[in-house]
């Protein structure tokens, strides 16, 4: 288990009932680095020393496996530093989320994905996959992008959306929700291809004008472990 913290990267191990995190020579260039994000290619079985698995930092992406920890992005066309979200897709790339656009993986190169034409350069916030295949892209402020890459449609308040950014998105049975700074709504995932204002309900709001209102608080040091769906519960 990798937890990420404020200042580093530690290594997580189950002993009975209890979580043991210690310390890993091998993360020692990271040790004063705010960790964002996980990305773990190899499975349980993998020696830590073997594994394969990605780092997203606020100063740049990071990959390890057999020849240890070392820097990634720049030369293979991720431009973008600020890492904030990762995400493995199931023809076998991945979507990086960075304060500054979305980039894909396709195995070799970082490649910037677009929307009508024009580089996606919103800050992206959240990453979900579908059931359907889709994938949901949240932004700070900027709405949401859905589809696959190389091809997104934006979805925003013009098309109905009561809050415009996103903290966490998951699909829990035949809903979409997606929690914000400002609090939660859902709407139903066949909407989507629907027609438009977008029928959303919000679940939970800061703002003192809907049923369940209440204060909310920032935030978890930017990581990107903001919620979870158990079973049929979604956790936040």
């Amino acid at each position: 288990l990798l937890v990420g913290t404020r200042s580093g990267l530690y290594l997580g191990e189950r002993e009975a009932a209890r979580l043991e995190v210690r310390q890993v020579p091998a993360f020692a260039a990271l040790k004063a680095e705010l960790i964002t994000s996980t990305l773990v290619w190899t499975d349980d079985t993998t020696e830590f020393e073997d594994a394969r698995f990605w780092v997203g930092t606020l100063s740049g992406l990071y990959g390890h496996d057999a020849r240890g920890l070392r820097r990634l992005g720049e030369q293979a066309g991720l431009a973008s530093a600020r890492v904030r979200v990762l995400q493995a897709q199931p023809e076998g790339g991945a979507l990086i989320g960075t304060e500054a656009g979305l980039w894909y993986w396709d195995g070799e190169r970082f490649r910037r994905e677009q929307h009508g034409g024009r580089d996606i350069d919103a800050f992206i916030s959240a990453l979900a996959l579908l059931g359907d295949g889709r994938r949901v892209v949240g932004t700070l402020d900027a709405g949401l992008y859905i589809g696959r890459p190389g091809e997104w449609q934006l979805l925003d308040d013009e098309d109905g959306l009561p809050q415009p950014g996103a903290h966490f998105i998951a699909e829990l049975g035949a809903e979409l929700w997606v929690a914000t700074a400002e609090g939660l709504y859902r709407l139903p995932v066949a909407a989507l291809s629907g027609t438009r204002p977008l029928p959303a309900e919000v679940v939970l709001s800061s703002a003192g004008r809907f049923r369940g209102s209440q204060p909310m608080r920032c935030c978890n040091g930017g990581g990107d472990a903001r919620g979870l769906v158990d079973g049929n519960q979604l956790l936040l």
